[in-house]
């Protein structure tokens, strides 16, 4: 029972728990939902997944309390825990009664690395950037961080922080201040998501002072490797953690063992930031995180036909290394609450050991069991990550990966990218159906043609809108470009531009998906700025945008890109973020001829952009990886 499983704390902890599970020969379920009680209106629709969790069904339960439960104080933690769980639990970083739980004392790794700062680098100004005021761990590892600047005498500062990379940033700043009237030699950070934010924040709008502090972190969190300065910080006992909780889980499930409480230490982890030089602080392409697969989700999964979309997803799932995954949609009698599970549910798609398992028609089952008994194996042991299909609030199903192989991020993104086609295919059948209906029976007419009315709204904006920014899709756009420059009996002048924006992946990693898509509608913005109303603005995929500028020739182009350097210098001084947008862009006229023509001036401006990328990024130095 995890939040967020491609978090920087529950990947490597993900990782652990799979080969331990292969070793003990148990079968593991995740149940990826967000953290409980979390204010974020999509965190609690995935949150959906946690009902799935069947006592009958399952041997015991490791619970990541710890980031699970970050956003309740210990009351609520205790109320949310009591008399919940009726099978053998562990917990972990958290302490439950009626749990074996599995804590850290970070004090341990803590008092070392705040000591090598003193000790070794002799640093006598230190700073300290706490965690959530709320959390057992944040107050362990603040307390420890006083225990050692006291014994030694050292001068201290504290900056409240709350563990999101946000606060590390507001961290930066307050570091930048108290540095311009006393030096501060290090700060210790209590994870590493505040220090990599800080260390980003630092060489962009601080440089001399970012080279001139020492910064440590907490969790050994996988991009604490590759941002740089690689981070100091302190490293959790993953493996030692996984063991521990099946080995605690079997005890109790075979010899009915009463739980315990387990302590495990934390060590530190010396790197660049501190002023260490390891040996094996080295490049390597092959371990990076940061650059995701050529492949694009949504290029390849584009229908508005469930039978289609199953069909595309099939010959997508093997670019992407996955070996199994299964879909199911409720089997919803009543349609009043959209956001209850279903007791029931049908099985749409299955796909096993890398190719797809023929389904005459929609196999029932009971929504619990995940999917049908014979799709389980009772040969090998299962690593199974579940995630629920919704769009908005309104819940259709879920999807069950195989993990034992491929991306976490990719998995994600394919969840969220089948939830919204399948949401606009399920639309399509639902008007089809409202026709249908409405042909058959007069007396349903009025019913009917409201039905209708509402579907073909929802149908207008989902078929040739994009859902984040607004602006045209690959559909739309494309069929107004051609409405306009292709289809007219007289030839149109238009200019076709390709924009991209530089880095976006590694944006989402450091700063998450929600910071990445702000990015995304900041350029959709700087884009309607820049160009007329009249103007054809499209996103046809991750990070790109193109743009047919009506009735404009070759001596338009310098001016238009002008103009849309100017709209984005605007934009990124007007929006808060810790870094600057940039986009590379390339163009071509079309003076008609056709749907060759066409085609050949796009790919004349897509070629350009490619051409000026490279040029583009030079420009735009992302300090905090280099």
């Amino acid at each position: 029972m995890s939040n967020e499983i491609c978090g920087n704390y529950q990947w490597p902890l993900f990782n652990a728990l799979k080969e331990q599970a292969r070793i003990f020969d148990i079968d593991l379920v995740v149940f990826e939902g967000r953290c409980i009680d979390s204010t974020l209106y999509q965190d609690k629709q995935h949150n959906l997944a946690f009902e799935f969790i069947d006592e009958d069904r399952l041997d015991g339960l490791i619970v990541c309390s710890g980031s699970l439960l970050g956003f309740m104080n210990e009351e609520d933690r205790n109320r949310w825990f009591l008399n919940r769980f009726h099978i053998p639990v562990v917990s972990l970083n958290l302490r439950f009664d009626g749990a074996t739980n599995i804590l850290l004392d970070d004090s341990v790794g803590m008092v070392e690395v705040v000591d090598h700062l003193i000790r070794l680098h002799h640093f006598k100004n230190l700073a300290f950037i706490s965690g959530a005021h709320s959390s057992p761990e944040a107050k362990a590892r603040l307390k420890a961080f006083n225990s050692v600047v006291h014994e030694r005498d050292v001068k201290h500062h504290i900056i409240e922080g709350d563990f999101t990379p946000a606060s590390g940033i507001r961290a930066a700043k307050t570091l930048i201040e108290l540095h311009n009237n006393e030096a501060i030699d290090a700060a210790v950070f209590s994870n590493d998501d505040m220090a990599i934010a800080a260390i980003d924040y630092l060489h962009r709008h601080a440089p001399e002072i970012g080279n001139s502090i020492a910064i440590t972190g907490f969790d050994n969190s996988p991009n604490s490797f590759f941002v740089r300065p690689s981070l100091t910080t302190v490293g959790q006992p993953f493996d030692e953690i996984a063991r521990q909780s099946f080995e605690e889980l079997k005890l109790q499930a075979k010899e009915r063992q009463p739980p315990m409480d387990i302590l495990l230490t934390t060590k530190p982890v010396y790197r660049r930031s501190c002023g260490c030089k390891p040996l094996d602080d080295v490049e390597s392409s092959t371990q990076t995180q940061f650059f995701s697969i050529a492949y694009k989700v949504q290029e390849m999964i584009q229908s508005y036909k469930v039978d289609e979309l199953l069909e595309q997803l099939a010959i997508t799932l093997p670019h992407f290394k996955i070996k199994s995954c299964y879909i199911a949609l409720y089997d919803k009698d009543d349609e009043s609450n959209q956001q209850a599970l279903a007791e029931h549910s049908s099985l749409i798609f299955a796909y096993q050991d890398n190719q797809r398992v023929p389904l005459a028609t929609p196999t029932p089952f009971s929504t619990k069991e995940l999917f049908p008994n014979p799709f389980w194996s009772s040969e090998r042991q299962q690593d199974l990550i579940l995630k629920p299909l919704f769009f908005n609030d309104n819940h259709f199903g879920f999807i069950v990966f195989d993990a034992s192989v491929g991306r976490l991020e990719d998995m994600e993104n394919i969840r969220c990218l089948v939830a919204q086609a399948l949401n606009a295919a399920l639309l399509f059948e639902a008007k089809a159906a409202a026709t249908v209906k409405m042909k058959s029976t007069l007396l349903a007419l009025k019913s009917a043609n409201s039905e209708l009315h509402a579907l073909n709204k929802k149908l207008e904006s989902i078929s040739i809108r994009d859902e984040l920014t607004q602006l045209y899709n690959r559909r739309g756009f494309f069929e107004l470009v051609e409405s306009y420059a292709v289809s007219s009996r007289e030839p149109r002048d238009c200019l076709i531009f390709y924009t991209d924006i530089n880095y976006l992946k590694m944006i989402n990693d450091t700063y998450g998906h929600q910071t990445g898509d702000q990015a995304i509608c900041l350029i959709a913005n700087v884009l309607r700025e820049s160009f007329r109303e009249e103007d054809i603005i499209g996103r046809i995929g991750g990070d790109e945008f193109i743009i047919c500028a009506k009735r404009c020739d070759e001596s338009d182009i310098d001016t238009l890109i002008q103009r849309f350097a100017s709209a984005l210098k605007k934009y990124n001084k007007a929006s808060g973020m810790p870094f600057e947008i940039s986009a590379a862009i390339g163009f071509a006229a079309y003076h008609g001829g056709g749907k060759e023509r066409l085609k050949i001036a796009l790919d004349e401006a897509d070629k350009r952009l490619y051409e000026n990328k490279t040029e583009s990024k030079k420009k735009y130095r992302l300090d905090a990886f280099q």
